[in-house]
């Protein structure tokens, strides 16, 4: 993320905001983006494969899933500074 993309990040409060690439990785965990309630990151995950778009779209479809009806996301990261 470069400081163009962090300062509208910051100034549009009321909208939401996913990356999964930054400037400088892995991001400190003491990184204000960690904390910000409008701000989704994800791993930066470059993988190549049969039907990975399909895959994709199903792990994404499931865990929007599992978020409404209250059951644990998938591949979620939980070490900040290993980022996984």
């Amino acid at each position: 993320m470069n400081a163009e993309r962090w300062n509208s990040t910051c100034a549009y409060r009321n909208t939401h905001f996913a990356f999964d690439v930054f400037d400088q990785e892995p991001l400190r965990p003491d990184h204000r983006i960690w904390t910000m309630p409008n701000v989704l990151v994800t791993p930066h995950v470059a993988m190549v494969g049969p039907d990975i778009d399909r895959r994709r779209f199903e792990l994404i479809a499931d865990n929007c899933r599992h978020l409404l009806t209250g059951e644990p996301l998938q591949y979620l990261v939980t070490d900040k500074i290993l980022g996984f």
